[in-house]
């Protein structure tokens, strides 16, 4: 079963909480999250040993938090199989919602799921899905199947494409890229200059120094694109094809989790086999360390496929599978 961790980063509080006849209040207090490695009583007052289902207003009072609303009733196209990609399409004039699932691509209307599957593919299930919004088109990409384009309308198609199946993909300067193949998980991808259908002309490739490393996630930020194994960052330098070039960071981990790199106001957030860092660009600080028992309840066998999202908020949740449990 995934369980949910809420790690909540330097949040003010500024709220009254009733106990009994006191009252006590807390002002301008930074509320530090849970705490569950010492005994409650040694607790500092910005922390707790468990919380559940609250959320923080904006000016910082604790509410009980808002229950998910349920999209569909029905899966539709996707039918029973464990959801591997769920991306946010916007079009010049519309937006859509778009899952994969199984061996089926979808998209999601007004609750119901229709199939918008290329039937010129075919998917292996349970494979993960990224995708990157350019030029007013959907890209995804799967590491069984070429990349595939969807506008908004009919099915998904099959345009030119990396040499090899790709896994992540990011833009970066005027470029779509993509990664992780796997039968060439060290080789960075770059399409032609605002052209993702054109990967020779002025596209090309770039591998990582040490080849023996697997790229485990790619993302674009504050003007680079930072490509994670599972024990170093890189970053990509250089503006164009002639100057393009890959430094190892600083970084002492890297990421084990391709679905949980996170933009946030405090660096790229993402799970590493040590816990939960934050990189600012040149180094990782580890921001886990009183929430480790917690963390150590990740499943080993299942911890690739933990997911985080960030709220904007100063909030990051983790989603993941219990060491007891096997999804």
């Amino acid at each position: 079963m995934k369980k949910v961790l809420l790690t909540i980063l330097g949040i003010s509080l500024v709220s009254s909480l009733c106990f009994g006849a006191d009252l006590v209040s807390y002002s301008k207090m930074k509320f530090m999250g849970i705490n569950p490695r010492i005994s409650p009583k040694l607790l500092d007052d910005s922390e707790s040993s468990d919380m559940s289902n609250f959320t923080l207003e904006e000016s910082g009072a604790v509410t009980e938090r808002d229950v998910f609303g349920q999209y569909n009733t029905s899966s539709g196209a996707l039918g029973s199989n464990l959801i591997t990609g769920l991306f946010k399409f916007y079009a010049t004039n519309a937006k859509y919602f778009v899952a994969c699932a199984g061996n089926k691509i979808a998209s999601g209307s007004a609750g119901a799921w229709t199939d918008i599957t290329n039937t010129g593919i075919s998917i292996t299930s349970g494979t993960y899905w990224s995708a990157v919004t350019f030029n007013n088109s959907l890209y995804l990409f799967n590491p069984t199947v070429a990349m595939q384009k969807w506008t908004g309308s009919s099915n998904t198609t099959s345009p030119t494409a990396p040499a090899t199946n790709c896994s992540f993909a990011t833009v970066h300067k005027g470029r779509v890229w993509a990664a992780r193949s796997d039968s060439l998980p060290y080789r960075l991808y770059f399409s032609s200059l605002t052209n993702a259908e054109d990967w020779t002309t002025t596209g090309g490739t770039i591998d990582l120094p040490d080849v023996t490393q697997t790229i485990t996630g790619i993302i674009s930020w504050g003007g680079y694109v930072y490509i994670f194994t599972e024990s170093n960052v890189y970053v990509l330098l250089g503006s164009t094809p002639n100057d393009f070039s890959l430094r190892k960071t600083n970084s002492q981990v890297g990421c084990i989790a391709p679905r949980t790199i996170k933009i946030t106001d405090i660096g790229i957030i993402f799970l590493a086999r040590t816990g939960l860092y934050a990189f600012d660009g040149n180094n990782s600080n580890k921001l886990s360390d009183e929430v480790e028992p917690l963390i150590n309840t990740i499943s080993t066998t299942n911890v690739q496929n933990s997911a985080g999202i960030y709220d904007g908020q100063s909030r990051y949740r983790l989603a993941y599978t219990h060491k007891t449990s096997s999804y």
